[in-house]
């Protein structure tokens, strides 16, 4: 079995006066999988907040598991709705996020997966993995919406294909 290899598509780094939402289009088909990174803030009033995550202009319903200092739980969404860093959170940090998208280019359904944790120096920091159904054909573009605000000024996003043979 070969080592599967990541190599880096497309980058994106917000500027001064945010973006209302971030993400990449023309997702060339030459990759298995493809793994989003991000480095995420917004600027909604919040620890934390639920931002619309989609591929092809498509989302689906989504299941997350997440943990806080001081509790636990789940929450089932219609749309996939991955929570990040709210402007009350501690100033100057953003929330990390792996996206996971395996098999992109089939017509199939995708099943995409998430973990992240919101930074934070209180009991509300928030750590989470979620998995979402996303019915769309290969995917092309996908995009993450800030919602009622703006994703903030340093926000990264590294876009990786990933190959297994």
């Amino acid at each position: 079995m070969a080592n599967p290899t990541m190599t880096l598509i497309a980058s994106y780094t917000v500027g001064s006066g945010g973006v209302s939402s971030v993400g990449f289009s023309s997702i060339p088909a030459t990759y298995t999988d493809l793994l989003l990174k991000a480095s995420i803030a917004s600027s909604v009033y919040g620890e934390w907040t639920d931002n619309g995550f989609t591929l092809n202009g498509s989302n689906g319903p989504d299941i997350t598991l997440y943990g806080t200092g001081s509790g636990a739980g789940t929450t089932a969404d219609s749309g996939t709705d991955i929570r990040v860093q709210g402007s009350k959170a501690t100033s100057g940090t953003f929330a990390s996020y792996d996206i996971y998208i395996p098999n992109y280019t089939s017509s199939n359904p995708k099943s995409i997966s998430w973990d992240g944790v919101t930074e934070n120096n209180s009991t509300t920091a928030l750590t989470n993995i979620g998995v979402s159904k996303i019915t769309t054909g290969a995917v092309t573009s996908l995009s993450w919406s800030a919602g009622s605000g703006n994703f903030i000024q340093y926000t990264t996003l590294y876009l990786y294909g990933i190959s297994n043979s």
